[in-house]
């Protein structure tokens, strides 16, 4: 589970390291509870950032 700070609103596409206020994963991209992969790791503008891959992740508000 991630807690990230999303500054517009829209579909959640990357999320940049700096902005990862709480990460339960272990830093290995894996869901905790099923152990699924849900982001690979991209640099993106020059910032590390997580890539979502599409459908493994739902957002709460």
């Amino acid at each position: 589970m991630y807690k990230y700070h999303k500054a517009k609103a829209g579909h959640l596409v990357k999320c940049f390291l700096k902005h990862i206020k709480e990460d339960n994963t272990n830093g290995d991209l894996r869901c905790p509870n099923c152990g699924e992969q849900f982001a690979r790791r991209r640099m993106i503008r020059g910032q590390p950032a997580n890539k979502i891959i599409q459908g493994k992740v739902y957002v709460k508000n």
